[in-house]
């Protein structure tokens, strides 16, 4: 079994998912559907969990890959927006360069940097930060105990 280790926290590869797919509801915590006033423009849906407090889990994910600048983005503020306490969540593949390939009901891992969790922000949005546009996000509540879903 692959084992990727980020933040030295164990988080299963996608080629991993077919094994563990029909579990992975029952495990993760559901956070929301991707929603904003430009899914439908740009293509974005999918359904977002929490694994961890550093780790998300996005299944089915869509986007068109027509943005400019876009990136998985965390704020700690109530508004949705572009702003210097926003941070950067890498891709699936580590990189916090724009994202500019479309996705077509892809399943993948997002980690959080170093020092930082889903305790520490209010929201994560699929985020065009050239023009300020939220293109999915969901709204984080303390509905669910962070760290309360595992993997195993």
């Amino acid at each position: 079994q692959a084992i990727v280790l980020v933040n030295s926290i164990p988080t299963p590869t996608p080629t991993d998912l077919e094994e563990y797919d029909s579990h992975i509801e029952g495990n993760y915590v559901f956070l929301g559907d991707l929603n904003s006033d430009y899914n439908e423009q740009y293509g974005v849906h999918g359904k977002i969990y929490e694994v961890n407090c550093t780790t998300i889990f996005v299944k089915d994910f869509s986007y068109d890959g027509s943005g400019i600048r876009v990136h998985w983005v965390v704020g700690n503020r109530t508004e949705i927006e572009k702003h210097s306490s926003n941070i950067i969540i890498p891709d699936e593949t580590g990189s916090s360069d724009r994202i500019l390939r479309s996705y077509d009901n892809e399943t993948f891992y997002l980690s959080f940097p170093v020092n930082k969790s889903l305790l520490d922000v209010k929201w994560l949005s699929f985020f065009c930060t050239s023009f300020n546009l939220n293109l999915g996000s969901i709204i984080l509540t303390n509905d669910y105990v962070c760290g309360s879903a595992s993997y195993y």
